[in-house]
């Protein structure tokens, strides 16, 4: 057996190969972000086709290479180690594609997996049962408030404290959650106004940013998050699940603005008024409606109530000089470690055990509530 022929390069038959990857890489950015084709275009699985493609065809060229008897140990062992490299990144990348991981923002790969996974809505666009399965001839509790109400990051909708509420109180009872992510004060009003049932108790979740309608009206701007503060890792976030999921496991600055512009909103004394005003609506609404309001508060910070204390005392106080029945969350959290408050380190939404402090506080207000004989 003679050597290779001198003009034959180890870049030569590299040639192809590169180009061949070069159109599958391309077509693999394109498909890397969830959002970027339509669902049922199935943009995941067909990336990781591509992505084992990429890998087959440049694992193709090498490994002859390596094979081949005039190159050097040294050289050898590095083409072993890339395509070894190679390999585990494109498993990692394969996996990571499908991986689901609740955030507190929506804009992370595995965020969008954890919504695609466990996020299903009703015709009326409620994460809750059709409509038409609820007994209206029954007591309807409604449960109205925002991501904290919906359960965002919690995975099984039986989880929720209006879930687990509805099973405590048994079938003479309708428990419907209306939450809705990212609904304010004076949408949640709306969303009683409009709702199809007439209730017998409405449970009011209240959450640190309900101000925000009333602020933007009243005048005060959030320049919007800013995910990356750096091209190159946005570039490298953006282009791969790994990278993106990697990336986001650590504490970003990204929410810092957003909450400089709710707490700017409470301390501003004319659209903290107006904000109070708004939830007075709700008290008008049960008193002339004959209905029994609760209200349950959640502090902006789970592992540190005391932050927005200042708040939550404003607003709980305002209800109860009302006559109306107030679950503070930061009690009834206190003796739970931080990290079981929340969904996870990179999600603060309640967790599964707040869910159910939650839920037991609530069914000893309508217990006490109905046994006074009131409706």
């Amino acid at each position: 057996m003679g050597s290779p022929p001198e003009t034959r390069t180890i870049w030569k038959p590299l040639g192809p190969a590169f180009a061949t990857a070069s159109v599958l890489l391309l077509g693999v950015a394109a498909l890397t972000s969830p959002s970027a084709w339509p669902r049922w275009l199935g943009s995941q699985a067909i990336r990781s086709v591509l992505l084992v493609a990429l890998f087959v065809t440049l694992a193709k060229a090498l490994i002859p290479l390596i094979a081949r008897g005039d190159l050097g140990s040294r050289t050898r062992d590095l083409l072993l180690a890339l395509i070894s490299i190679l390999a585990t990144l494109t498993i990692l990348e394969l996996v990571f594609t499908f991986v689901p991981r609740s955030y507190a923002v929506g804009y992370t790969y595995a965020a969008q997996n954890w919504f695609q996974y466990y996020w299903r809505v009703n015709e009326l666009g409620y994460r809750e049962r059709s409509p038409s399965t609820i007994d209206a001839r029954k007591k309807v509790v409604l449960s109205i408030g925002d991501s904290f109400t919906a359960g965002h990051g919690i995975r099984r909708p039986r989880d929720r404290f209006s879930d687990i509420l509805g099973r405590q109180l048994g079938a003479g009872y309708e428990v419907v959650n209306l939450g809705r992510n990212g609904a304010d004060t004076r949408m949640e009003f709306e969303t009683l106004r409009k709702a199809p049932w007439r209730p017998s108790t409405v449970i009011l979740q209240y959450y640190c940013n309900d101000i925000e309608g009333v602020a933007r009206e009243s005048g005060l701007s959030f320049p919007g998050f800013t995910p990356y503060h750096n091209r190159l890792i946005m570039v490298l976030s953006l282009s791969s699940y790994l990278v993106n999921y990697v990336y986001w496991l650590f504490p970003h600055s990204d929410e810092e603005p957003y909450t400089e512009f709710l707490f700017g909103a409470y301390r501003n004394r004319r659209v903290f008024d107006a904000h109070l005003a708004d939830l007075q609506r709700f008290v008008r609404y049960a008193d002339e409606n004959h209905v029994h309001l609760i209200v349950v508060v959640f502090p902006f910070y789970l592992e540190e109530p005391s932050r927005s204390s200042f708040i939550t005392q404003a607003v709980g106080r305002l209800f109860q000089e009302n006559g109306v029945a107030v679950v503070d969350v930061a009690q009834l959290i206190d003796s739970l470690p931080p990290r079981e408050r929340i969904v996870n380190r990179n999600d603060g939404h309640a967790s599964t055990k707040v869910h159910r402090l939650v839920a037991d506080a609530l069914y000893r207000r309508v217990i006490e509530f109905n046994a006074g004989g009131l409706p």
